[in-house]
């Protein structure tokens, strides 16, 4: 098996075919969602987050609490006074944009 390293690099070089790329990104997108899922095994409702790397931006840095977690995604209830613009209070967060706290 190839290191992590020498996948990145040959990629850089333009070593890869097409074909290659697509079959590294259909793992990583594989390995993401599992991740996601184990997540979100181990969040329960009442548990405080914080939203990380997500769009719109200034969203990030929000606080709430977790109300229901779904396949990779969880749903929060963010703290009074959160700016949250057009979404509202409740929205529904990919597990990879939080943070527990």
């Amino acid at each position: 098996m190839a290191s992590a390293e020498a996948i990145a690099s040959a990629i850089r070089k333009s070593e890869l075919n097409t074909e290659d790329i697509e079959m590294i990104y259909e793992a990583l997108k594989f390995k993401q969602r599992a991740i996601a899922r184990m997540m979100v095994r181990t969040l329960k409702p009442g548990d405080r987050v914080r939203v990380g790397n997500i769009r719109p931006k200034y969203m990030a840095g929000a606080t709430g609490t977790v109300v229901a977690g779904r396949e990779t995604k969880v749903e929060v209830l963010l703290d009074e006074g959160q700016y949250t613009g057009r979404f509202g209070r409740k929205l529904i967060i990919p597990c990879a944009s939080l943070m527990v706290i």
